[in-house]
C-alpha cells in the first residue's frame, strides 16, 4: 500500500475515534491491518479505540502486545506508561517511561517523558533504591498454560518489575500468549531475546539444555520441581547423568541455581553442585486465593470431608478409600480455583500420599483454608522444611500403615477444633511467604549485580 494512502487511512481512523465513530473506526482499522501487517501504530490505534470504549484492561493488553513486537518503540512505551499510570501501577509506569526516554529523539517528547517519569517516581510507594541489573531479565515460559509453576514465573516477573528491574516474560514468538488467569500481573513480554553480556535468563528446570546454551548473558536454572526435571529429561531423551555433568563442566559463565524447596537444594548438593551456586528463591500462594481463604466460611458448616488429589499417589489412596468406605472421600478434580477454595473451606482433612516434587501448592492451599494435612514421606514431604507439620501427620505409604493412617484421619475428624491448632505454625509460615519471596528477590538482585 502506498505510504500516502496508509497515512491518510490512519488519519481517518484517528478522526473517527476522536469523534465517537468507533464501529466505523474498527472496520477501517481491520481493513488497514489486512493490507499492512507491520506497523506499530496499529497497536496505538487499537488501544485508543479500547480506551474510548472505557475498556482500559483491553487497552493495556493491546499495548503490552505492541511493546512485545516493537520493544524499543518510544511512542508505544510512552502510551504503555500512561496506561500503567491510569491504574496506579507507578513502578511499572516508571520502567516504561524510562525505556521510552532512552529511545526518544523528539526533544518535545523528551520533556513530556521526563515530567511523566518524575510524577510516577513521586507516586511510587514501592521504590527500591538498591542497585539493580542494568540489562534485561528474561523469564522463559515456553509452555504458556496456567499451572502453579507458570504462575510462579509470572509472579517473579511482576515482583522484579515492581522493584524497577527491566523484566520480561518470554513465550517465544506467539501472538497473545498470556493465559487469562495471569493477565492480572500485567507483566511485559518480549518476542526476541539476546544472549549478550548484561542480560539475565531465568529458565525453569524443565529446560536445562536452554540454560546451558547461554554463553554471554547470566543464566539461572530455577528449580520449581525436581520430579518435573526428570520428566522433561525422559521426553527429550537426555539422561540425568549427562545433564548434571554438563552443568558441572560449564566453565565460561557458570550456571546459577535457584531452588524453590529444600528438597531441590538437597538434590543439587547431593549431585555435587557447589553450595556457592545454589540460592533460595521460593514462592507464595495466589494473593486472591489467600485473601478469600483467610475469610473462612462464615455461615457454612465444616464437614468431615477427606480431600485428595487423584493425580498424585492415587494407587495408595485407593487402598485407603477401599479400607474406609465410611469416610467421605472427595477427589479434587475438575474444580476451578474458586471451587477448590470453597470445598477446602468446608472440609476437615486433606491427604497426599503422592510424590512431592517441591513445596506443593495444593497442600498449602488446603492448610490455609483450614484443612488438617496428612502426607506420606515422598519427595519434599520427607524433610521438615518444605511441609513443616508435626511428624505424627507424616506417615509412610506402606500397606502395614493403612490402619494407622485411617485411624489418624478419624482422630482428626473427631477432634478437628483441637487438632487444627497443630497446624497454626504451618499456616503462619504460608501467610508470610510473599514477604519472604520479596526478600529472596532483593537478595537475588544483589547477587546478580556483583
Amino acid at each position: 500500500m502506498d505510504t500516502s494512502i496508509r497515512d491518510a487511512l490512519k488519519v481517518n481512523i484517528k478522526w473517527m475515534t476522536d469523534n465517537g465513530l468507533l464501529e466505523e473506526a474498527k472496520r477501517m482499522l481491520s481493513h488497514y491491518e489486512e493490507e499492512v501487517s507491520e506497523d506499530w501504530e496499529i497497536y496505538s490505534l487499537k488501544s485508543n479505540i479500547a480506551k474510548c470504549e472505557e475498556n482500559y484492561d483491553r487497552a493495556l493488553e493491546i499495548l503490552l502486545e505492541g511493546c512485545a513486537w516493537y520493544d524499543e518503540n518510544p511512542c508505544l512505551l510512552y502510551e504503555l506508561g500512561c496506561a500503567y499510570t491510569r491504574i496506579e501501577e507507578y513502578a511499572l509506569a516508571q520502567n516504561s517511561y524510562r525505556q521510552a526516554l532512552k529511545n526518544m529523539s523528539d526533544p518535545e517528547m523528551q520533556i513530556v517523558l521526563r515530567e511523566a517519569l518524575k510524577e510516577a517516581e513521586s507516586k511510587n510507594t514501592k521504590n527500591y533504591n538498591s542497585k539493580k541489573p542494568e540489562g534485561k531479565i528474561y523469564i522463559v515460559c515456553l509452555t504458556p498454560v496456567a499451572t502453579g509453576g507458570t504462575e510462579l514465573l509470572h509472579q517473579l516477573c511482576d515482583k522484579l518489575s515492581q522493584l524497577g528491574c527491566d523484566a520480561y516474560m518470554f513465550y517465544g514468538k506467539v501472538k497473545e500468549p498470556v493465559p487469562e488467569r495471569f493477565k492480572k500481573y500485567r507483566t511485559r513480554y518480549i518476542m526476541d531475546v539476546y544472549d549478550t553480556e548484561g542480560n539475565i535468563f531465568i529458565v525453569p528446570e524443565v529446560m536445562p539444555q536452554l540454560a546451558l546454551k547461554i554463553m554471554n548473558a547470566k543464566s539461572i536454572l530455577w528449580w520449581l520441581s525436581v520430579d518435573n526435571f526428570f520428566r522433561a529429561l525422559e521426553c527429550s531423551g537426555e539422561t540425568e547423568e549427562n545433564i548434571i555433568d554438563l552443568i558441572k563442566r560449564k566453565e565460561n559463565n557458570r550456571l546459577l541455581h535457584f531452588v524453590q524447596s529444600q528438597y531441590a537444594k538437597e538434590y543439587l548438593l547431593g549431585k555435587g553442585i557447589s553450595p556457592n551456586e545454589v540460592e533460595y528463591l521460593s514462592d507464595y500462594l495466589n494473593k486472591e486465593f489467600m485473601v478469600e481463604a483467610m475469610k473462612g466460611n462464615p455461615g457454612h458448616q465444616r464437614y468431615a470431608n477427606v480431600l485428595y488429589n487423584p493425580a498424585k499417589g492415587y494407587e495408595f489412596t485407593q487402598k485407603l478409600i477401599k479400607a474406609s468406605p465410611e469416610l467421605n472421600w472427595i477427589p479434587l478434580h475438575y474444580y476451578s480455583p474458586e471451587e477448590m477454595r470453597i470445598i477446602m473451606c468446608r472440609s476437615m482433612v486433606y491427604v497426599d500420599f503422592g510424590n512431592h516434587p517441591g513445596k506443593d501448592r495444593i497442600p498449602r492451599e488446603a492448610a490455609i483454608c483450614g484443612c488438617c494435612i496428612i502426607v506420606g514421606l515422598r519427595g519434599a514431604a520427607a524433610n521438615p522444611c518444605d511441609i513443616p507439620i508435626p511428624s505424627e501427620y507424616k506417615i509412610e505409604d506402606k500397606e502395614e500403615n493403612i490402619s494407622a493412617i485411617i485411624g489418624k484421619i478419624k482422630e482428626v475428624v473427631q477432634n478437628y477444633d483441637e487438632i487444627s491448632r497443630d497446624y497454626d505454625d504451618y499456616r503462619k509460615k504460608i501467610k508470610e511467604e510473599e514477604i519472604v519471596f520479596e526478600k529472596d528477590i532483593k537478595n537475588m538482585i544483589q547477587l546478580l549485580y556483583e
